[in-house]
């Protein structure tokens, strides 16, 4: 996969919300965006030792925005970590991705990728 600008972007998701992660994840590495999340094999203390370094180097931070998202601790934690190292930050709302309709993903597939390659550059 190749990296786009200066890094990867960091997926962040609710364990209930995994399914629209996977869907975003694998819409970003077809627009060419390199991406990371963990796997639902990652439980604490490892998931500290493993995600925390991977915010610290990515490019930007994606969020799944889901009420199960707002009150998960792990996905707080994660973006209280991105805020504090001015992470870009992207929410992209759940309902967003369950209603994207597969003959627009070509249309704002380019808009996007466009946007993110601009945004991660800067």
């Amino acid at each position: 996969m190749p990296a786009i600008g200066h890094g990867f972007i960091f997926v962040s998701h609710s364990r209930r919300n995994r399914a629209a992660a996977d869907a975003l994840v694998s819409w970003l590495n077809t627009a060419g965006l390199k991406t990371w999340m963990s796997g639902p094999e990652l439980h604490c203390p490892a998931w500290q030792r493993e995600v925390f370094p991977r915010i610290a180097k990515c490019a930007a931070f994606a969020v799944i925005a889901s009420p199960d998202a707002a009150i998960a601790t792990g996905v707080m934690q994660e973006i209280v970590y991105a805020r504090e190292l001015n992470k870009p930050m992207f929410f992209i709302p759940l309902r967003s991705l369950t209603r994207f309709q597969a003959n627009q993903r070509q249309q704002d597939l380019k808009g996007v990728q466009r946007f993110a390659v601009r945004r991660m550059q800067d």
